[in-house]
């Protein structure tokens, strides 16, 4: 597989997820990865729905938790650093308007997404 070469938290774009950027490593290839899970709460309000079992009642959550990564080959040098960066940044502007309704439990109901950028 590939292994981890460098690791840091940031914003895909302003106001958008927090997200887990990697850069791994196989060889000579090189990715550039952003990882996040949506439509989650605090570490608190997960551990009590789990020990409440709350998803298995009248209280289920209105859809489901999505874990998100975005990956793109890394070019060399800083070109390829900014290169891989956009791609990201494209992917997510044209992913986040999608994901509101993506993946209810409910039929027709769908929460808001954090982050959806503006398409300037």
């Amino acid at each position: 597989g590939h292994a981890p070469v460098e690791e840091r938290f940031e914003e895909i774009v302003d106001g958008g997820p927090r997200a887990r950027r990697m850069v791994f490593r196989r060889g000579a290839r090189s990715v550039l990865s952003y990882s996040w899970i949506e439509r989650r709460g605090g570490f608190f309000d997960e551990w009590f729905r789990q020990a409440a079992a709350l998803d298995r009642s009248p209280f289920v959550r209105p859809a489901h938790m999505l874990a998100i990564r975005l990956t793109t080959p890394l070019g060399a040098g800083t070109s390829g650093i900014e290169a891989a960066e956009e791609r990201i940044r494209r992917a997510w502007r044209k992913l986040a308007p999608e994901l509101g309704g993506y993946a209810p439990i409910r039929p027709g109901v769908g929460p808001a997404v954090s982050g959806r950028p503006s398409h300037a």
